[in-house]
């Protein structure tokens, strides 16, 4: 981690003293391959993406597109970032159209401040966008900076997976948090409806009421819902071992059958939370997963 530092306070200074765009460009490709080992080939295709929305009839580039992570840089994010939010909400509606299964962050930076955005999804249609992050490099911690960092990059393979990389990486506020319960907000709202969803969620909702003396909220559940399926695939992966797998061995390890063999029982009798597998939800989306 000492070289880390190094470099990391190297590129804090190189980004202050780049005052043009390119620069700014060219500053976070070298950041990207030296710390986080992200190479210039694999950059190249991203920068200075061509786009184009039909339904706002316009075309741009974008600055930086790299896997699911578009950027936008400017020289000054304090002074230009509504400036930059139009135009992240104008490359989403165009990413969007291009491929509605797919979820973008979008994130706007001057190399030292960073400011990450999800787009706000109706119809196919960016109404708007939401923060759902950020960081200043000058003021926090070199291990909080790439931590924050590859929570959106997944680049770094050798980072031990401690409480404080898992809080980065899944907590509330990172970006496969952000993403997922947007995700199960939009699939809990096509199911709750059907009698049997709406049973585990009642009978869930009073065995909190007896823990808690409240009733929750379906936010509550669907927050629930993330942990429980993210504990889930963590143990699947780590017994595994897979680096990719395929559909039907995914669904085997959320209804629970994968982990029979191991005699990990509670994970395999169906639970409040197996609606992500409700009959709608896997016809429809399903068939268009990419593992």
């Amino acid at each position: 981690m000492s070289s880390e530092i190094i470099q990391l306070d190297k590129y804090i200074s190189r980004a202050r003293q780049a005052n043009t765009h390119p620069a700014k460009i060219i500053v976070l490709s070298e950041m990207l391959r030296e710390i986080f080992g992200v190479e210039l080939e694999d950059l190249l295709p991203g920068i200075e993406k061509k786009i184009g929305s039909k339904i706002l009839g316009i075309k741009g580039r974008i600055d930086l597109l790299y896997s699911d992570i578009v950027f936008e840089i400017k020289i000054d994010l304090d002074r230009e970032l509504e400036i930059a939010k139009r135009e992240l909400k104008k490359y989403f509606q165009a990413l969007t159209e291009n491929d509605p299964s797919r979820k973008y962050v979008g994130i706007a930076t001057d190399v030292i401040k960073y400011k990450a955005f999800i787009p706000v999804v109706e119809n196919n249609k960016v109404k708007d966008i939401k923060e759902i992050s950020s960081i200043d490099l000058s003021e926090i911690s070199v291990v909080e900076a790439i931590l924050w960092l590859d929570s959106y990059i997944f680049s770094k393979p050798k980072i031990r997976p401690t409480a404080n990389d898992l809080k980065f990486r899944f907590g509330p506020g990172s970006p496969t948090y952000t993403v997922a319960i947007e995700t199960l907000k939009t699939l809990w709202s096509n199911v709750k409806g059907e009698e049997d969803v709406k049973l585990k969620f009642d009978l869930w909702k009073k065995n909190m009421e007896i823990v808690y003396g409240s009733a929750p909220s379906e936010e509550a559940f669907i927050e629930q819902t993330y942990l429980v399926t993210l504990v889930k695939l963590v143990a699947y992966y780590w017994l595994s071992g897979d680096d990719e797998v395929s559909k039907d061995r995914l669904l085997s390890a959320l209804n629970g059958e994968y982990f029979a063999k191991y005699g990990i029982h509670n994970l395999i009798e169906e639970d409040f939370f197996s609606w992500i597998l409700h009959r709608e939800i896997v016809m429809r989306h399903w068939s268009s997963l990419q593992v």
